[in-house]
């Protein structure tokens, strides 16, 4: 989820695929919340959608665990993450399609891979036999999803200078 989600907000900061409905002013959408640019910062760009491929991830996780409840969340996510966020003009339906692309696809590959099964069962068996820090980590990760990561944005924008910074030095 956490890889899906970097992948995601990166695609939204770096490429310019199309801007946010809310902020093209060639369409016609009612704002009333009235978002403006100041409001996403530096991700005016919409697809994908960063919302959907964290909640369409985490359901994804729960459908390959248990088919009946999974596709429940899956809908429930598509309905709420998905749907809502058209509606109101922050993504395109397409946006919702390429989340759920990513969020299940980067979920699909990791839990197939038995490098990386073992490895991070090797760790939490050494490290955290009870999940404890397994379910703190998920608490706090669902507790940034549902506001959209402001905690972390300031961080994201700190590694993304210094990356821009390292290109700019090697191309000198």
């Amino acid at each position: 989820m956490c890889i899906a989600v970097l992948i995601s907000v990166y695609c939204q900061s770096h490429l310019n695929f199309h801007l946010r409905p809310i902020l093209d002013g060639s369409i016609k959408i009612a704002n009333p919340n009235k978002f403006d640019l100041e409001f996403f910062d530096k991700r005016i760009y919409s697809f994908p959608s960063d919302t959907a491929t964290v909640y369409l991830a985490i359901s994804f996780v729960v459908f390959l665990l248990n088919r009946k409840l999974g596709a429940a969340c899956l809908v429930w996510s598509f309905l709420t993450a998905g749907v809502t966020r058209v509606a109101l003009g922050m993504h395109y339906p397409s946006d919702i399609v390429g989340g759920l692309i990513l969020g299940s696809a980067v979920v699909f590959i990791c839990s197939n891979n038995k490098f990386a099964q073992n490895f991070v069962g090797n760790l939490l068996e050494k490290y955290d036999s009870q999940f404890t820090k397994v379910n703190i980590f998920l608490f706090l990760f669902c507790a940034e999803a549902y506001t959209l990561f402001q905690g972390l944005q300031p961080i994201y924008h700190f590694m993304s200078k210094i990356h821009l910074s390292l290109i700019k030095n090697l191309l000198s």
